[in-house]
């Protein structure tokens, strides 16, 4: 199993070095805006939407454009920069819950991709999954807009992490089967990595902190 893996990076290493190196960049830039200290009134109603839409409709642009690698690259660092703008509360909410859902975060996404490379490895195909990932993803979206306006019990909460977490995990062998397979620019491919690292995360501080956020 070993060797069949390690022939599998061997054989994809500029694209996987591309990829990981593109990828750790945008989460260290993230956590750097994370935690600089930024005026609490930038965190009005207004500002928050501004970011979400931006946000949205810059992993659109560069999941679905032509754009160039550049252009690209340089749309994803102001993503991971508004990222980490949205994110830089939780600094003051909890940091050790912080600090450990990063510890989390990480060991998941590194157990999951390998678990990814090793089916690349077996030949087997996950594009399969694709719909029935996203048909799942929408759901919990839809789920969770629900329930900003009708509330959900603490186990309930707990259960739809819970769920989060179980789907971004196989996101993470998809994108990676994914990438393998269609040789995704190292971008496109660093951006899927990201919102799956990143998902993984927010749902780790919400355990680690009580169950809230």
């Amino acid at each position: 199993m070993a060797k069949t893996v390690l022939d599998i990076i061997s054989n994809n290493q500029i694209l996987l070095r591309n990829v990981f190196l593109t990828l750790i960049l945008q989460v260290v830039i993230t956590f750097c805006v994370l935690y600089i200290s930024i005026p609490k009134e930038f965190y009005g109603s207004v500002f928050l939407i501004v970011n979400i839409i931006l946000s949205i409709l810059i992993v659109i642009v560069i999941s679905a454009s032509n754009l160039s690698i550049g252009y690209k690259f340089a749309l994803f660092v102001l993503f991971s920069v508004l990222n980490g703008m949205f994110l830089s509360p939780l600094k003051e909410i909890n940091n050790e819950a912080l600090q450990s859902a990063v510890i989390g975060a990480i060991s998941v996404f590194v157990l999951f991709l390998l678990f990814g490379l090793f089916i690349v490895s077996t030949g087997y195909d996950m594009s399969w999954m694709g719909m029935g990932l996203l048909i799942a993803l929408l759901l919990l979206i839809i789920t969770g807009i629900i329930t900003l306006f009708t509330g959900m019990s603490s186990t309930a909460h707990k259960v739809y992490l819970y769920l989060g977490l179980v789907l971004f995990s196989i996101f993470i062998m998809y994108d990676t089967d994914y990438m393998l397979r269609h040789r995704q620019d190292f971008v496109s491919s660093a951006l899927a990595y990201y919102l799956d690292f990143f998902n993984i995360f927010i749902r780790m501080f919400s355990l680690f902190n009580g169950n809230k956020y």
